[in-house]
């Protein structure tokens, strides 16, 4: 039986560090001879925190909401899982400051107790869990808990596990190279996920992302069954492999090498550059493992060099018989943000208003020009909802004058 941990509060979740401990308890438990008819017990602790930011200070009501519901416990005999939530305010503190496993595990330990105690009389008697060894294998653990144990314990189980899913990642390549598959799902997405922390001045080139995905979308690029393609990028090609871990059928991944401080140094043209060629190294490398069509993903990597990273897209647009909004973005080199463009094309006399309306970045963008509606007489754009507080100073609702936006903003001729 698996043992899961997932620590949450408002808008944010983990708990990844701790997989070392409970693969721990897990072999503790085998040696024990504990027997379980459930295959997964996952324990969720959720805490309540000191401090909210304000974007997502909304978000706040209906974390208070489940908590004050909490404890909840499902047993799920059909998927044969144990799904406990609980509240957990005395972990905040290690959480929402720099903590010690140490100090932790024990406290995280508890909890799993804690949980066992409210799923005790949920157990019908045909169930199999061995309430006992599991309560007494997970006490004497507590008390080996030392920070020398656990410092030990974390660097053998992450060389370990290193170890195992460099073999496994290498060993499900060769299986995807040797069996060719049906390519019948139309790309959707693609995204780059660095092993290290990438500056918010270079989020701008995603707009390269953006282009070679449009460009295959609109040449019908189709792969096996899923639809995202991501692609890790690190130092190494192992390191770019370990973080590059398939689990939904929906998505897959490549992998590209680009050094951090190659990729950081760099003249603003240069990163330019080597991110195109992570995007094209990580796609060529897909398409190799999975027989995709290489030729496609290279006329798309062109396609983005010569537009550019700096290159006007369509974010969004909406039209009627007669008028046609669209809003477009344009990335500001090495700012996180956008230039918002808006164009109003009237289809019957050809007139078109054209002017830039303002500038943000793509997060608070997506948020506040969310829903158009188009008239011939007026255009209205919403933003989404309970976004007051994250959009602070900007109008929710931004109602344009199809006439007098033509009047004050109209242009010569089609923009290409």
């Amino acid at each position: 039986m698996r043992l899961n941990l997932f620590i949450t509060t408002v808008g944010t979740g983990g708990s990844g560090q701790y997989a070392y401990l409970f693969q721990f308890l897990q072999k503790q438990l085998a040696q024990a001879g504990f027997t379980s008819g459930f295959d997964e017990f996952k324990l969720t602790l959720m805490y309540p925190p000191s401090f909210v930011r304000p974007e997502i200070s909304l978000l706040q009501e209906g974390f208070n909401e489940r908590y004050h519901q909490l404890p909840k416990v499902r047993t799920n005999r059909k998927f044969k899982s144990i799904d406990i939530i609980l509240q957990a305010p005395q972990i905040a503190g290690y959480f929402e400051n720099p903590f010690k496993d140490a100090d932790v595990a024990p406290v995280l330990i508890d909890k799993f107790l804690e949980a066992v105690a409210l799923l005790k009389p949920r157990l019908k008697p045909e169930d199999v869990f061995n309430v006992g060894i599991f309560e007494t294998v997970l006490n004497d653990a507590k008390q080996k808990l030392t920070p020398d144990f656990l410092q030990q314990l974390s660097a053998t189980t992450s060389a370990d596990n290193s170890e195992q899913h460099l073999k496994d990642a290498y060993a499900k390549r060769a299986e995807r190279k040797a069996n060719v598959q049906i390519v019948d799902t139309l790309i959707r997405d693609i995204r780059l996920y660095f092993t290290y922390q990438l500056s918010q001045s270079l989020f701008y080139l995603n707009r390269y992302t953006e282009l070679v995905c449009s460009y295959l979308r609109q040449n019908d690029f189709k792969c096996p069954g899923y639809h995202h393609l991501y692609i890790s990028v690190a130092d190494t090609e192992e390191m770019a492999l370990s973080e590059s871990i398939i689990i939904e059928g929906w998505f897959t991944y490549g992998i590209a090498v680009l050094k951090e401080q190659t990729l950081l140094n760099a003249q603003p043209s240069q990163q330019q550059e080597l991110y195109l060629n992570a995007v094209k190294e990580g796609l060529l490398d897909i398409a190799d493992l999975d027989h995709l069509d290489k030729i496609k993903i290279l006329e798309a990597v062109a396609f983005a060099k010569e537009n550019g990273a700096v290159s006007e897209v369509v974010y969004k647009s909406k039209d009627n018989k007669k008028i046609e909004f669209t809003i477009s973005l344009k990335p500001v080199i090495e700012k996180n943000e956008d230039e918002i463009f808006f164009t109003i094309i009237d289809k019957t006399t050809h007139r078109i208003a054209r002017w830039k309306f303002g500038q943000e970045n793509s997060y608070a963008i997506s948020l506040w020009l969310a829903f158009i509606n188009v008239t011939n007489k007026k255009i209205t754009i919403r933003s989404r909802a309970y976004t007051q507080l994250a959009l602070a100073g900007k109008p929710l609702i931004i109602e344009l004058d199809v006439e007098r936006e033509l009047a004050l903003h109209e242009v010569a001729k089609p923009i290409a």
